[in-house]
């Protein structure tokens, strides 16, 4: 099958890797448990790991994708301003940079402002004749956008919307205006983006009209940005907690912000532990509970550079002067007194122009989700905060429960396993892995670890309780043919049937052990042995040479025919030793059984009666 041929793409591996699991779930609709359930079968291993990270890469792109198409123009392309245009705003249409310090205040609905451009995939549409018409720079259609008329992008003289920079994604919401005739419009804002100092607010015309010199209404989301500023705040966190965790040798390697989730990259040459994970996370938990007050300022770019503890980018460029924000520490304390150690011991102090919280206790809860590697040297923690983080701190609690509770129930059989009801043991594992599989990155990584690892335990068990009750059955399959023996050799009777040699249908050394049972009698023996959990009967047969049966002309292959022939099943061998199966309906496996039990010892009456006792 093409599932079978892509999980097994790469010759001699003994692994499904993450990209082959994820292609046979997201392309083929197999779930990855059954996968690791077919491929534990053939002895081969699934990278968990691995299968989540393609899944995050999937979702990734997705988003990107959803967030491509809200700006597509007619051509694809998002709007952007590039030299040509910022210069033609510059100098052209002499409108001064956007003036945004606005956008550190908060509920600041209905924000006046003017706007001093539209720009449209055409170019900049104007109502002044004056101005040369440049293609992708002015469009040729002077005048206002409509409602209907695809994107656009309103640059206006000042702005409570955030750009997007420093990882943070930009503000959405809302401009009305009343154009120069007075006429009306309203448009929605995706987006804003920065370029050489001018803000493209980018959106679309909802009702109305937009024109160049139109009064505006700016209104941000709000209830959005609630969202974001608790990640950015705690990823400053993080990163310090990083930093004390790991010895100081983090530096920052990227970062994203959103609604969502927060992601960090840094530097580190291997995969943070179990207990680190716990640690790092442990300690922004505590920050939270401990209602830091978060603090900013704008500092002189050299003195800021003189504070102990100071995190910036390495390789970025900041401006003078530069916006300090300081988790924990009242900046004016910090200048005060900038190499102090107290700076370093705890809270957090970075360059930063983001939107932030005013206090920690408002991101309300904090859950590291994933962590991965992105490149050689550098690995990547994505992180929850406020309603998603307490969401994932109760679907943990409760998983947690659930493992524990299983634990509870299968702990009487830890010192003896071959009581362990197995069906159920194996039941509530599947169930476990399931419900671990499903709830992946949206419960927190130290808990999914930590259950992952006491399922496994269980699973464990499970394991070993099976090869203990699988030796229990075995030998009591051998008793009962050493048994059947002893009782024909001490009847004189030439061979034995035995109905039923429970556990040797599925061990190899019982069955040799029972064949060197009897050659040693010198009896011939043939015994059915039913595995009831897969509705089958194993079938064994010896006819060692010299015995009566051999005398007789009977070989073990036809004796084992004719019992697998009454049953249903197929087999094959030799003279002296023959085996096969049969595949049996549990309704009627019984009958069955004793049919096939009957033919046996019917051919072996037929080819010795004088035996036949």
């Amino acid at each position: 099958s093409k599932a079978g041929s892509k999980a097994g793409s790469k010759a001699g591996s003994k692994a499904v890797s993450g990209e082959e699991a994820f292609f046979l779930y997201d392309s083929l609709g197999f779930p990855v448990d059954l996968t690791e359930i077919m491929a534990e079968e053939k002895g081969f291993s699934v990278d968990k790991q691995g299968f989540l990270e393609a899944m995050e890469a999937q979702r990734e792109r997705s988003r990107a994708a959803a967030q491509s198409a809200k700006f597509a123009l007619g051509d694809g392309a998002p709007l952007v301003l590039g030299a040509e245009q910022t210069a033609w705003l510059a100098s052209a249409a002499g409108v001064p940079p956007t003036q945004d310090e606005a956008k550190y205040k908060w509920d600041e609905e209905g924000f006046e402002a003017e706007v001093q451009a539209v720009f449209t995939s055409q170019g900049f549409v104007v109502s002044d004749s004056s101005l040369v018409v440049e293609d992708g720079v002015v469009a040729s259609d002077p005048g206002s956008v409509h409602s209907g008329g695809g994107q656009v992008g309103l640059v206006l003289d000042q702005t409570t919307f955030y750009a997007e920079a420093g990882g943070q994604v930009a503000d959405t919401g809302v401009i009305e205006v009343v154009n120069p005739d007075g006429s009306e419009g309203k448009v929605e804002i995706y987006d804003a983006q920065s370029y050489a100092g001018f803000i493209l607010h980018r959106g679309v015309v909802l009702s109305g009209s937009v024109a160049t010199g139109a009064k505006a209404k700016a209104s941000v989301d709000y209830a959005r940005r609630r969202k974001i500023a608790p990640n950015h705040t705690l990823t400053h966190v993080l990163n310090a907690a990083l930093n004390k965790v790991l010895g100081g040798e983090v530096s920052q390697k990227g970062s994203l912000v959103n609604e969502d989730k927060l992601r960090f990259d840094f530097s580190h040459s291997k995969a943070l532990t179990a207990p680190e994970v716990q640690q790092v996370e442990a300690a922004v938990q505590a920050a939270v509970a401990s209602k830091l007050e978060v603090f900013t300022r704008v500092v002189p770019l050299k003195a800021a550079q003189e504070i102990n503890g100071l995190r910036a980018v390495f390789g970025e460029s900041y401006p003078d002067p530069v916006r300090v924000v300081s988790v924990g520490h009242d900046l004016e304390e910090v200048l005060a007194e900038p190499k102090a150690e107290a700076w370093v011991a705890s809270g957090s102090i970075e360059f930063c122009g983001g939107t932030h919280l005013g206090n920690t206790q408002e991101a309300q809860a904090f859950v590291l989700a994933e962590e991965t590697a992105v490149a050689k040297g550098i690995r990547r923690v994505v992180a929850l905060t406020g309603a998603p983080a307490l969401a994932a701190l109760e679907k943990g609690a409760a998983l947690a429960a659930a493992v524990a509770q299983a634990e509870a129930d299968f702990k009487p059989y830890a010192k003896s396993p071959e009581g362990v009801p197995l069906e159920q043991l194996d039941t509530a594992v599947a169930d476990l892995r399931k419900e671990l599989d499903e709830l992946g990155p949206s419960i927190g990584l130290a808990v999914r670890a930590s259950a992952r690892n006491r399922i496994e335990g269980l699973q464990k068990m499970a394991g070993s309780a099976k090869k203990a009750q699988a030796a229990a059955a075995a030998a009591k399959g051998l008793e009962a043919v050493q048994s059947a023996l002893g009782a024909a050799s001490a009847e004189g009777r030439g061979w034995v049937v035995v109905d039923d040699a429970p556990g040797l249908a599925n061990d190899a050394k019982a069955s040799k052990k029972a064949a060197e049972l009897a050659k040693k009698s010198g009896l011939s023996l043939l015994y059915l042995s039913f595995d009831q959990s897969a509705s089958k009967v194993a079938l064994a047969c010896f006819v060692p040479p010299g015995s009566a049966l051999a005398e007789a002309g009977l070989a073990a292959k036809d004796w084992a025919g004719a019992a697998l022939g009454a049953c249903g099943g197929r087999g094959g061998g030799k003279a002296d030793a023959a085996q096969g199966q049969a595949v049996l309906d549990s309704a009627n496996a019984a009958d069955l059984l004793a049919k096939a039990s009957e033919a046996a010892r019917d051919a072996a009456t037929e080819a010795a009666p004088e035996l036949a006792k």
